[in-house]
This record gives C-alpha cells, sequence and structure tokens, in this order.
C-alpha cells in the first residue's frame, strides 16, 4: 500500500477482537482514538496497527499476538488500543502487520518487529525468537541485517521488505515457494531475492502462500502457490506452484478467454497489487481493477469461477485506491476527492464488509459514498478505515482509553536478569567487550542509540518511566562472579547483586557448581516428592512448529525427568537428563529451559521460589560436561 500523508478519523467494523461480544455491524469510530488523526493502518487477525499523523504507533483489537498464553492478569482476547511508547522518538512512517505479528518502518529504512515469530516472520535469527515463551516477542526489536529500506509487507506468516536499491528481502514461512529462493524452506533472517535482483521493485505485497512485485516499470512479477490461479499465469497442467520470480506476462480483458480478448502485460502499468489468501488483485495507472486466483466468496471479485489469468472487473468509475487486504475480501476508493465511493467484496462473515449482513458478495458492492476516504484495510475478520472527519460524527464511547506499557514483563524476567551471562551462549545475547560491565541484547528493543561497534545491534532508548525501565532496560548490569553460584545453591543474588559499575568478567556459560554441592543438589533433587510445574514444549516437523501446552506434573530421577498428566497415573514421557545440554532461566515467573542437545527447548514453570530453586538448581547439577 502507498504511504500516504494524508490523515483522518479512524473508523472500523466486523469482529475487531477475538471477543465474541465485539462483533461491529456497520462502520464505526475508534472510540478511544476518536481525536487522533491517523494517517495509515494495515489489520491483521483480530487486531490492527495506525500510525499517527504525530508519528505515535497504536495497536487495536486482542493482544495474544504478543502477549503469551500463560499470562493470566489480562483478558487477551477483548479489545483493547494500545500506545507503542518505546517507538515514539524513532519517526514511523509505514507500518503492517501479518496473522499474529507487526513490522513498522522508520524514516531511516531501518525496521522493527514484534509479535508471533515460530515460521521466522520477524526476521530475527531462531535462536533469538526460540527463547521467547511460544515464540512471541513482546515489544519492538530492530532487524538487524535490514538497512535502507524504503517499502515493507506482511503475509500470514511471511514478510518482505524492498530497499532503496530496488531489491527485494523476504523470510518467514516458506510454504509453496512463497519467499521466491527457489526452495520451500522457512527462513528466520531475510534474505535477498536474486530472480528480481535486476528488476528495480519498487513495492511488494504478500498473501498467504504467494507474493507479488512491481517494478519501476509498472510489471507484474508472482511467486509460490498457484493453486485455482492467485499468480495470473499458466504455469503447466500439473504445475500447482512456482519457487522463484516470474513476469506476469498475459493479462485478460473480457470475459472469455479468446485472442482478442488477450493483451501482453507491456500495455499495463500496474501501480498496486494485493495478494489474498487464493486470489490476487492489481489496479492499473488508468483505474483498472483486474483480478485472478480462486474467485467466489474469498475476494476475487470476478465471480464464482477461478480465473488463471488477471481479467478485468468491470466498475463505473475508476479505482484510485486498493485496499490493503491479504484475507478474503477487500475494498476499493473510486471517484473524487471530496465524493469517494467505497467499494467491497468478498466473504461477509462477522459482518467484516460493513454492509450490515453476512450475504458474501462476488462482485464489488457499494459500501458508501461521498465522504472522503484515506485509506483502507482489511483484515481476517474485520476492516479498518480512515475517513475525513465530520461535525456529525459521534464518539461511540467517549470513556474509552488508551493504554500505555500493557504488558507488565514482571511475569517473564524475574530471573532472567539475575544470570545472564548463562544463557548468553543459547538465548542470542552479545557481550560487548569481554572486560564490559554491560550485556546487549543482540534482536535490540527500541531505545537512545549506544557506543557500539559496527557489529553491534542499534539501540533506542524507551523513554518510559524510571521504575519501569529497571525491569525492561536493554541493557542488563552484569552480576559479580558469585551470581551463578549463589543461584545454584538456592541462594538469592539479589540480596548481594554487584554494582553496575563492576568490571569482573561474567561468569562461563557452562561453570558447573562445586563438585560438593552437586552431590547435595543431587540427593534433595531425586528424595522430593512429585511437584506441580506447568510444561510448554515446543516441537518443530515438517508442518512446522507444533505447541502442546498442558498443566503437567515433573518428577526428577537419577537420570530421568518424567512428566504426568496427573499425579498417581503412569507417566505421560521422559526427558533424559543426559539429552539436557543445559538449564537455563526462562521468561516467566519461576520459569526455566531445558535446553536439548538434540534442539528442543522444554520451558517449564514453578508454582513457587523455592520450587524454582530446587528443579534449576538440581537439573543443573546433574549435567554431564559438553
Amino acid at each position: 500500500m502507498p504511504v500516504t500523508t494524508q490523515s483522518g478519523r479512524l473508523y472500523h467494523w466486523g469482529r475487531c477482537s477475538r471477543d465474541s461480544e465485539s462483533v461491529i455491524e456497520k462502520p464505526q469510530p475508534v472510540a478511544a482514538l476518536f481525536d487522533v488523526p491517523i494517517k495509515s493502518v494495515s489489520s491483521g487477525s483480530h487486531f490492527s496497527v495506525a500510525l499517527a499523523e504525530d508519528g505515535r504507533v497504536f495497536t487495536l483489537g486482542s493482544h495474544s499476538w504478543f502477549i503469551p498464553s500463560s499470562y493470566e492478569d489480562e483478558n487477551l482476547d477483548e479489545f483493547a488500543v494500545r500506545l507503542w511508547s518505546q517507538l515514539s522518538s524513532t519517526n514511523i512512517v509505514q507500518v503492517t502487520c501479518g496473522n499474529q505479528f507487526v513490522l513498522v518502518l522508520d524514516e531511516s529504512g531501518n525496521v522493527y518487529s514484534w509479535g508471533t515469530g515460530a515460521f521466522g516472520q520477524l526476521g530475527h535469527e531462531e535462536s533469538k525468537v526460540k527463547c521467547h515463551e511460544e515464540y512471541k516477542i513482546p515489544e519492538p526489536y530492530l532487524i538487524e541485517t535490514l538497512s535502507g529500506i524504503v517499502h515493507i509487507a506482511c503475509g500470514d506468516e511471511s514478510a518482505a521488505a524492498v530497499d532503496k536499491d530496488g531489491r527485494v528481502f523476504t523470510w518467514g514461512r516458506g510454504l509453496n515457494g512463497a519467499l521466491g529462493h527457489g526452495s520451500e524452506d522457512d527462513l528466520f533472517v531475510p534474505k535477498q531475492v536474486t530472480a528480481i535482483e535486476e528488476e528495480n521493485i519498487v513495492s511488494v505485497s504478500c498473501g498467504s502462500s504467494h507474493m507479488a512485485a512491481i517494478n519501476h516499470l509498472g510489471e507484474l512479477f508472482t511467486w509460490g502457490n498457484n493453486y485455482l490461479g492467485p499468480l495470473g499465469r499458466i504455469l503447466g497442467r500439473s504445475k500447482d506452484k512456482d519457487l522463484s520470480p516470474q513476469l506476469v506476462e498475459l493479462v485478460q480483458i473480457g470475459p472469455v478467454v479468446s485472442e482478442e480478448n488477450l493483451k501482453g502485460s507491456d500495455e499495463f502499468e500496474f501501480v498496486q497489487v494485493e495478494c489474498l489468501r487464493y486470489n490476487t488483485v492489481a489496479l492499473t495507472n488508468q483505474g483498472q481493477l483486474y483480478s485472478c486466483g480462486k474467485g467466489g466468496s474469498d475476494g476475487g471479485g470476478h465471480g464464482d469461477q477461478p480465473h488463471t489469468l488477471l481479467c478485468l472487473i468491470e466498475l463505473e468509475t475508476k479505482v484510485s485506491k486498493l485496499a490493503n487486504a491479504r484475507y478474503v475480501h477487500v475494498g476499493t476508493i473510486s471517484g473524487q476527492e471530496e465524493e469517494h465511493t467505497i467499494l467491497v467484496w468478498g466473504s461477509a462473515e462477522d459482518g467484516r464488509l460493513g454492509l450490515g449482513d453476512t450475504t458474501p458478495q462476488l462482485y464489488p458492492k457499494l459500501l458508501m459514498k461521498d465522504r472522503s476516504c484515506v485509506q483502507l484495510s482489511c483484515g481476517e475478520s474485520h476492516t479498518c478505515a480512515i475517513f475525513e472527519p465530520r461535525a456529525t460524527d459521534a464518539n461511540p464511547d467517549p470513556s474509552a482509553k488508551i493504554i500505555d506499557d500493557l504488558v507488565d514483563e514482571d511475569d517473564f524476567i524475574d530471573q532472567v536478569d539475575l544470570v545472564k551471562p548463562v544463557e548468553s551462549a543459547y538465548d542470542g545475547y552479545e557481550q560487548v567487550q569481554e572486560d564490559s560491565s554491560q550485556v546487549i541484547v543482540a534482536a535490540a528493543p527500541i531505545s537512545e542509540p549506544v557506543t557500539r561497534k559496527d557489529s553491534q545491534p542499534k539501540i533506542i532508548q524507551s523513554n518510559q518511566s524510571e521504575e519501569r525501565k529497571s525491569k525492561r532496560s536493554v541493557i542488563l548490569q552484569t552480576v559479580d562472579n558469585d551470581a551463578e553460584a549463589k543461584f545454584l545453591q538456592g541462594v538469592d543474588p539479589s540480596s548481594g547483586a554487584a554494582s553496575s559499575t563492576s568490571h569482573s568478567p561474567p561468569a562461563k556459560a557452562n561453570s558447573p557448581p562445586a563438585r560438593q554441592d552437586s552431590k547435595n543438589i543431587a540427593r534433595v533433587g531425586s528424595q522430593n516428592t512429585l511437584k506441580d510445574v506447568s510444561g510448554y514444549l515446543n516441537k518443530k516437523g515438517d508442518k512446522g512448529i507444533v505447541k502442546l501446552w498442558r498443566k503437567r506434573y515433573f518428577k526428577m530421577s537419577e537420570t530421568i525427568v518424567e512428566y504426568f498428566e496427573k499425579e498417581d497415573t503412569n507417566k505421560k514421557g521422559i526427558i533424559k537428563l543426559s539429552d539436557i545440554l543445559d538449564v537455563l532461566p526462562g521468561h516467566m515467573k519461576f520459569g526455566f529451559n531445558l535446553i536439548s542437545r538434540t534442539g528442543r527447548v522444554y520451558e517449564l514453570q514453578a508454582f513457587d521460589n523455592e520450587s524454582f530453586i530446587m528443579w534449576s538448581q538440581g537439573l543443573k547439577a546433574r549435567l554431564r560436561p559438553v
């Protein structure tokens, strides 16, 4: 979606959060942002991200996309508007979101991401994402490998960026070749799409499993899944995907495929393209709208039959803008500036079309006219629009509030800061200098620039309160050399924390406790009764990451950790102690991670500090040397 310089009042409709009571049948102002001029919006799965005229970034809707399900202090499904104050000083120029994640672009060409990153869609190294519960990074982090970016886009579980030289970078889920690198591999770190490196790309769009890009000449390139025709190209009778970008060469201008109805794509100049779940919709500089793909109620706009080639959607007026969309409904803005006509089509479930009913629309249908509209954005089950304010507009809830600092990370990092040097080898934390008193998170959250080497992360200082800053600080103070030993011996390291000016080198990642202590710890652990611990298990396979969230009971013996569905039952499974590489602090309160030699991470949570110390130190003491 082109970046706009206009702003207006933000409206929304449909199911705007996961809360079952949140369905809005007709366009309605977002109450908490009623008096905030908004210039850009992007919609994902039950949430949206909005950019205000003054540069502030808000998210609205459910917040389960960035908060783990174990966080019980908030209703993650209810509608809420949150200000991301960490971004207030970064001059954001574009925002976009996928199913469960957000990307933002600043005026310097830097890209930040946060949310769920199970398939690599956040653009950070896999080790940096895996250390977070449910692969959810709760705050904006700089994508270190990107610079000079001028355009960003999100798919369901993938993302793309275009730099100032017209190069395209993609990352995330690679199903059906959606990333354009000649394979179906997932990528956690952005990689240049070399097949179009000479094309001088100006914009890109990401769908569920296909993508499209437009170059400086207005030519259209597509790649990925072509089941039922969303690539706009005939690939062959037995070929339903294209792993690399190819030029769309033919366009259909009539109702049937015939020689007179087929034109070469060089006769058209495309200015915008949107990849939906099963369809692709493209706009030309002449205001003509074309689509290809499945059709039906999934947003094709060309009837109920699939179209393999881009075909003309006949409209009475020229289209000036397409909604940014990637799901199963879409819309357009047509007409003069003061008399815009807004058309919508596709699935109407949950009232997402704003027409007051749930009848799917196979062709564009009038939503409203005679009102200036800056932008439309179509999410999975809702729609957002930016309209020019009118004196007759009414705030549906004048008492609605904007939430700042919604996430209290006390429950995630209480133990992390105490022994940060221990997890440096696994969680991607880098030491600035061997004798430094600071450790910097490699995928850096937003903060003020700090002195660093070129290879180290850029950090921007948040404008949070001092109390909050001390809890969430990106720059983590190291502790004295005895901190790890105290932790392993069951002593609260905070009782004797080192001064922040200490220059003692941090403890080594695999420093074992004293042999005598190890024996004592092992004896205590083996005699301990069954403990109630929450187990979070991740398993990565051919179909992606399978997450099993269970309330289990764990028991430690001499050689294994057993887990049970409940007490006094046969064991459900085991974790061999010989397979455990290390025991590291977790991101939940009383949480810790078991890092296995096979790459699997078991994230466990004790129910109190006593059991946390027993489990973490008891397991740590039994590990065999690497």
